[in-house]
Order: structure tokens, then sequence, then C-alpha cells
């Protein structure tokens, strides 16, 4: 029993420092294109998607902005 309380308290003396010295998460940074910066013409054509653009990820958002100019060529 002394041996574990032991331990104990030498890992959490080891590990809390370790933990508090991590630095503190950044903010997201927000995710590009916002429909605010499409043009009139990109919202127009992406408008059923208005209501979910803002639960999108980067990468979804651009293959959509993408997507009508690929069918035009």
């Amino acid at each position: 029993m002394a041996k574990t309380a032991v331990a104990l308290i030498l890992w959490l003396c080891i590990a809390l420092p370790a933990v508090a010295a991590q630095p503190a998460k950044q903010a997201a940074k927000p995710v590009r294109p916002a429909w605010s910066e499409l043009s009139p013409a990109q919202q127009q054509v992406l408008a059923p998607l208005a209501a979910d653009w803002n639960n999108m990820d980067s990468t979804r958002r651009k293959q959509w902005v993408a997507l009508p100019t690929a069918i035009q060529k």
C-alpha cells in the first residue's frame, strides 16, 4: 500500500507539471470559403446547400464551389 501511494505521488509530481506546461490550443481558424465570400452567381447555384454550408469542412466547401465550373467544361 505504501509503495503504491509513493508511486502515485511520484507519478503525479512528474505528470502534472508536464500537462500544465502544454500550450493552450489556439482558436480554430474559420472554415473558408464563408458563404459571404462566394460570388452572387456561386450563391445562386449553391443555394440548396446554404442551410448546411456552416456545417461543412473546408475541403467539402471547395469541392462544391469547384463543381459548377467542372460541369461547364
